[in-house]
Parts: C-alpha cells; structure tokens; sequence
C-alpha cells in the first residue's frame, strides 16, 4: 500500500569544504584582471580598490592607469540647480552616476559647449561674458567682459572648438543685426582676448534657444540652417569660411524635430518622424552623403532627442531627450530594440555634453 503523505526529497550532501572553497575562487591571471578592471566606469573602478590591496596597488600603477584612459568612455556634463539656487556642473559616467560636482563661476551664466577638460560658458542677459574653464586644473584660462549690446543671450549663437591645422582654440559668437544679417565674430585664446568679426553665414542660422550652440566635428563648427530646413552650415575654424552640407535625403519639413550633434567623431542629424526616430550620420562631407546608423521607437515624451556617444562594449546608443521639464538620459540597444530610462540627478539645465574621461579614477568615487 502506497501511502499518501507527501514524500519530502532528502536534503542535497553538502559539499566537501575543499570542494567549497574551490568553487569560491576563480583563479584569474594579473593580465585577466587588468583587462576587466580597465573598461568599468571610474565610480565602479573606485569601489574595486576595496577589494584587496593586490587590487588597490595595480589601479593605482600608472600602468593600468594609462590603459584604462585609453578605453575609458567620456564623461557627461551638464549643469544643475542646486537647492540652494547656485548652479554647478556634474560630471557623470556611463552609469548615470555623478562623480564629480564642480561648483560654477559666481554670476548668471549658461553652459555652452565642452572640449576634453574645457568648458565654455556665456554669461548675462546681453552675452556679456565669456569664460573657459580647465575641469582638470580649476584655473579659468579665457575670462572676456565684451558684450553684444541689446542682444538677449537666448538669441546669440556661440560655438567652442579646435582648428585641425593650426591647433587654436577659438570661441565663435553669431548675433542678429537688421532684418535677417546675422554678425560672426571669432575670439581666439591667447590673442588678446578681443572679438573680431568674420565672414557672415551663406544662409540665415537659426537662433532658437534649444539648437543655437555650435556642433564641434573634423575641426568645423556646425548649424542647422533656418531657411532649408534639413541643411547643415559648417564653419572652418582654420580659414573661417562656411560651407553648406545638405541634409539626408526626404529629411524635410518641420524643422523642431531636428536636431545634429557629434557622435564619436561624425557630425550626426536625429529627425523625429512619428512614429519613430532616425539617426544619420554624415559619411561623405564633399558630396552631402548619410547613412541612417539608427532607427529608434519614438517615446509620446520626446520634445526633441540628441545622441551623446555609441559605447564601445555592446554598440549601445546614449542619448538624452527633453520632455517639456526636465533632461533625461536613455540608453537605446539596438539589439533588443528597446529604450531604457538612465538613473540622472534632478534639475538638468540646457544641455548635457562630453568632457574628457582622463580625470584620474582613483578620485572621481565621490561626487
């Protein structure tokens, strides 16, 4: 007779504690560690020197220092509004995760555009200032009082960025005149300080306050035009001429859902076209040529959307949209399909850029 009680499995044998331990260590080589160690972000690189000195000693050699800045990604920078009502920047990694909080420069100013350690600011109702700051040393390196008299900031255009050829730093500033003229001026660092005007665009630059900042690629400032919708203008920082570079083909109509970029490296247009998202990137400058690299679910929330870099583990895209309140960042995997909300600190302003990612691990694990 069979009985009816349910009949409890015996309990697994539990292991020797030999064969316990075994399973606890996974012996992995001194080249295995430092090759995983040098691609994670620095607030996770921070949190490993904890585990054992034999991993603090080799973060801390210059060595794996050197390695990790060559496969590091760029940190993200954007400015906030602190809760006491000053604004700063954060600075946060790949994760989403702040590692470093720099308090901004005292006055009203707005973040315009980064290069590597530097940052561009305009401050003012009137344009009536302009700074660069090294992030790695904290010393100003271009503070300019010049204004643009009667010009809201909201309608001056600035650009920020390195000719190839004669390696200058050069700060670019497009301000309205009578009618549709448009004035460029050109300041360089180290000469002098001194505005000086240059050759006007070809077309009228469009000078709405979401779009109006110079895109930094192959050593020419970009613009979307305001008159073709699609076209791009493109200045030459080494002999400051314009140049137009006409946008993907069909790529027309409402222009607020444009909006370009640089995207490791390549000048990058995102079109909203319901009831997706197109991301083109130019491959040929001479002949006006793109390709479409992306295409991405549109979300209901997106007032407009603009690629920040392609990771270089899993070809995943970072981007980050506005939503009529707040900046957000997303990460698209084009493999899945599918876009995922990125833990980000409150009260992002403006816009969120690149800086470099050189600032040293071992003291970028606290904010």
């Amino acid at each position: 007779m069979v009985s009816s009680e349910l009949r409890v499995p015996p309990a697994p044998k539990r292991p020797c504690r030999h064969v316990r331990s075994a399973a606890a260590v996974v012996a992995l080589s001194q080249d295995v560690i430092l090759e995983i160690l040098s691609w994670l972000p620095a607030k996770s690189l921070y949190r490993s020197r904890c585990v054992s000195k034999e991993w603090r000693a080799l973060i801390s050699s210059p060595s794996f220092l050197a390695a990790h800045r060559s496969r590091a990604e760029p940190l993200f920078i954007a400015m906030f509004d602190s809760i006491r009502g000053t604004k700063s920047l954060q600075l946060m990694d790949t994760e989403g995760t702040v590692v470093r909080v720099v308090e901004g420069p005292d006055g009203v100013w707005t973040f315009r555009a980064s290069l590597g350690d530097l940052v561009c600011f305009s401050s003012g109702y009137n344009s009536s200032g302009t700074l660069v700051v090294d992030l790695a040393t904290g010393k100003t390196i271009l503070s300019c009082s010049e204004s643009v008299v009667g010009v809201p900031m909201n309608y001056t255009c600035f650009g920020f960025g390195r000719a190839v050829q004669s390696g200058s730093l050069k700060v670019f500033r497009l301000v309205p005149r009578s009618g549709v003229e448009q004035m460029c001026e050109v300041l360089t660092l180290g000469d002098s300080a001194k505005w000086r005007q240059t050759q006007s665009p070809p077309m009228t630059v469009s000078l709405w306050y979401s779009r109006c900042n110079g895109v930094m690629a192959n050593g020419a400032l970009h613009f979307l035009s305001w008159e073709d919708r699609d076209d791009v203008l493109s200045f030459d920082l080494d002999n400051e001429k314009w140049k137009v570079i006409h946008g993907p083909q069909g790529v027309v109509g409402d222009m607020e859902p444009i909006r370009i970029t640089e995207l490791n490296g390549t000048l990058c247009m995102a079109h909203i076209v319901e009831p997706v998202i197109n991301i083109w990137l130019l491959s040929d400058l001479d002949q006006s040529i793109w390709i479409k690299a992306y295409t991405m679910p549109r979300d209901p929330v997106f007032c407009y959307v603009v690629p920040l870099r392609v990771l270089r583990l899993g070809g995943h895209l970072l981007f980050y949209y506005y939503n009529s309140s707040e900046l957000k960042l997303r990460v698209y995997d084009p493999h899945l399909g599918k876009c995922t909300d990125m833990t980000t600190p409150p009260n992002l302003l403006g816009k969120i850029g690149l800086c470099s990612s050189n600032l040293d691990p071992r003291f970028c694990g606290q904010p």
